[in-house]
């Protein structure tokens, strides 16, 4: 079971840098601090990389109720 948790904690955190890391890219690219593009980049990535987790599961079983829709037809 600790393995389970040390590799979800493992993979949360590439993901979240990945993440991180690509959208601080774009923050990076706007240089005028009251910039509103730059202000929505900066809070795309802090809800991006906070709620992700929740997100893409909900996300995926969304897709796989999809394809089994589409199975039946």
């Amino acid at each position: 079971m600790q393995t389970i948790f040390v590799c979800s904690i493992s993979f949360y955190f590439i993901i979240a840098g990945n993440l991180f890391a690509t959208w601080f890219g774009y923050f990076k690219k706007y240089t005028s601090p009251f910039d509103r593009r730059r202000f929505s980049y900066l809070t795309t990535l802090v809800v991006a990389a906070v709620f992700w987790p929740a997100v893409v599961p909900i996300a995926y079983l969304s897709l796989l109720k999809r394809r089994e829709a589409q199975d039946l037809s």
